[in-house]
């Protein structure tokens, strides 16, 4: 598909007849415009990505914010918009939500390790390296999260940590 454009083709004929049905915010035009966002990254068109994400990202986080004026309790819908939010540069926003999302639901690890992800954007390195060590501790499986901890310990040069975290890591997966 990626060698004859197959996908790209499809992708924008979806976005080109759901938008004239439905419009720019139907939320199958932004879903499939990130997709073919991931797509297009794929095949190394970097800037196009970024202008699709940038085009679908505010509309889908206006989409999760009405969603959560009616539940505000859905700790999916947060971790989302959360999400969203610090892809957009607004980490404190971000924060607050899965802020929100942990105080609803907090023996779920991938809301640890979204938090994580949205400190790191912010420069603070170390409370993200707590809350990774904290979604491990929930659920160790998770090869990615282990990589980053170790990265995250590195950087804090936080030699023996790292040390541990890497050696932790090839045990568990090779």
């Amino acid at each position: 598909l990626r060698q004859d454009g197959r996908a790209e083709r499809s992708m924008r004929e979806h976005i080109a007849i759901t938008s004239r049905l439905s419009g720019e915010a139907h939320p199958h035009v932004v879903e499939t415009k990130r997709a073919l966002a991931d797509v297009l990254g794929c095949m190394e068109r970097v800037d196009e990505a970024r202008r699709l994400r940038d085009e679908a990202i505010p509309v889908e986080v206006e989409q999760l914010s009405r969603a959560l004026a009616h539940d505000p309790a859905d700790y999916s819908t947060l971790r989302r918009r959360g999400a969203d939010l610090a892809e957009l540069g607004r980490v404190n926003e971000a924060l607050e939500d899965f802020d929100r999302a942990i105080a609803l639901q907090p023996q779920r690890p991938s809301l640890r390790a979204a938090r994580a992800d949205a400190l790191a954007r912010n420069g603070r390195f170390a409370e993200a390296l707590a809350d990774l060590s904290a979604a491990l501790d929930m659920d160790g499986d998770e090869h990615f999260r282990w990589y980053l901890s170790a990265c995250l310990s590195a950087y804090l040069a936080r030699a023996e940590d790292h040390a541990n975290r890497s050696r932790d890591m090839l045990r568990r997966f090779g």
